[in-house]
């Protein structure tokens, strides 16, 4: 796992505005995937030619320090991942018509509160690393949550963020991405470990967006080519640790591939955005490498 001293983390807490400057590994292992061995993290991406250009956003949940963490591309104005523990299972049919921005972004001395973009004190310079609902006004594009709200627990307002968002097909994101993401639960909800003294934070996931090469919002914010997820638990049958990974083309194509943890991490280091890092791109690493091979869980593609 690669870590980069000085990344800036944005805390969401519910009482307290707290904002810190993460300057060591163990810090950032508070929002990652908890072992008897340790933190497994993924890697935190850096651009040589712009080292501001990815920022650590961490939200806090009441009831769990350091529930999710988010990978944002300042650049491209879309999220590269977001990676968190699994509190709950739910299926949500209601549509959202309010998102939040996270006012640090923009302006340093803006609240660590995500906030309603008119909501007082007004934020300077809004927009300028983060995109804004304007941008998908007219896009023909979903607001597509990396952590979604089905994975979601009482305080589900903090995966609403458009910071956690990217630009989604709308078939992708209502039917083929959906359905992918409600059989990965059931499996996770019959098979998986769901905690104890032995085991801390035993269901765990990972889901991010390779950029593409179209922009929306007059070319502010990028429109992911691919969107892929993978999640590690801890198998109450087998008593070890697996995990199966997820990968669908961004487009109207009907598409959700299944492969395994291995099988994603050698095409994400393909993709530009992943290959210029200094250190190939691991999502949870040895730990998870146990693939359920012998378990169809969900793929699609239109005949």
């Amino acid at each position: 796992m690669g870590f980069v001293c000085g990344m800036l983390i944005l805390l969401t807490l519910p009482a307290l505005a707290l904002t810190i400057v993460v300057t060591s590994k163990p810090q950032f292992e508070v929002y990652c995937l908890r072992t008897p061995k340790g933190g497994v993290c993924p890697t935190i991406l850096f651009d040589p030619t712009n080292p501001n250009r990815y920022k650590m956003i961490g939200q806090q949940r009441e009831t769990h320090f350091g529930a999710f963490v988010t990978l944002y591309d300042t650049r491209n104005r879309i999220p590269v991942f977001s990676s968190y523990d699994i509190q709950f299972f739910r299926e949500v049919t209601e549509a959202r018509s309010t998102w939040y921005i996270e006012p640090q972004l923009d302006d340093p001395r803006g609240g660590s509160h995500y906030q309603k973009p008119q909501y007082p004190p007004p934020v300077q310079n809004l927009g300028v690393f983060q995109a804004v609902d304007e941008d998908y006004e007219g896009s023909g594009y979903d607001k597509g949550q990396l952590l979604s709200v089905v994975h979601a627990d009482t305080d589900a307002n903090t995966t609403f963020t458009l910071t956690n968002t990217v630009p989604m097909d709308r078939g992708l994101n209502q039917v083929w991405w959906r359905d992918m993401e409600l059989a990965v639960n059931k499996y996770m909800d019959n098979n998986c470990t769901k905690g104890g003294q032995m085991v801390q934070r035993p269901l765990f996931a990972v889901t991010g967006a390779v950029p593409g090469g179209r922009m929306i919002g007059k070319g502010r914010v990028n429109v992911p080519e691919y969107l892929w997820t993978a999640f590690c638990c801890h198998h109450k049958m087998l008593h070890q640790w697996v995990s199966k990974a997820h990968l669908a083309p961004n487009d109207n194509s009907e598409t959700v591939l299944e492969m395994s943890l291995r099988e994603l991490e050698m095409i994400l280091n393909e993709q530009t955005v992943y290959s210029q890092n200094y250190e190939p791109f691991v999502i949870f690493g040895e730990e998870c490498y146990t693939d359920i091979n012998s378990t169809h869980i969900y793929s699609h593609q239109r005949i």
